[in-house]
């Protein structure tokens, strides 16, 4: 199991700054630019928005991690398993989107595992990355648990409004780990 900083530091450098499987080249008009942007997906799988994501993706030749609700996953093995199956990382987003508070750690923690093993069921393999919902996070829960936290530089709140330039706006020149929903209102 990862512990302190150094590990999880190196850690999230192998799998998301160096993988080329995680980010996708920026272009600006016909202009590839030097930068890199990793493209994460939470609060899936979602039976219409997902199916159209990765339709998306695959025509740009681009991969993506999704953050998966554990709910949303038993309810959608089929669609976890394509994710997988097409090359993208997944990651864990709790079983039932729980915000962590003082009086919550071990249900908490409970719904991180509950998760792995749900995804570990459909994919052969168990997260070692989650998406705290809300960005709430605990660092003990890393050693008690092991999963790496991968928190989000930029939200474009892409939840709070059905305006896809509006959402568009709020993220550019701000490229680094920008968090999305699913593909709601896109």
């Amino acid at each position: 199991m990862p512990s302190g900083n150094r590990s999880r530091d190196s850690l999230l450098e192998k799998y998301f700054l160096q993988s080329s499987q995680c980010f996708a080249n920026v272009q600006a008009g016909s202009e590839e630019m030097d930068m890199k942007i990793a493209i994460t997906f939470d609060d899936g799988p979602n039976i219409e928005y997902t199916e159209k994501l990765l339709e998306g993706l695959e025509e740009r030749n681009v991969s993506a991690t999704f953050f998966l609700i554990g709910k949303n996953a038993e309810e959608n093995e089929a669609l976890v398993r394509k994710i997988y199956e097409e090359g993208h990382m997944i990651g864990n987003h709790t079983y039932s989107h729980l915000r962590l508070e003082a009086d919550n750690y071990e249900t908490y923690k409970d719904e991180l595992l509950r998760t792995n093993e749900i995804i570990q069921r459909i994919t052969g393999e168990t997260p070692m990355f989650c998406r705290p919902p809300f960005g709430a996070w605990d660092s003990e829960i890393e050693g008690d648990i092991g999963m790496i936290p991968v928190l989000w530089t930029v939200d474009p709140r892409d939840w709070d409004t059905q305006n896809a330039e509006e959402i568009v706006q709020k993220k550019e020149n701000k490229l680094d780990f920008m968090i999305a929903q699913n593909g709601r209102n896109l």
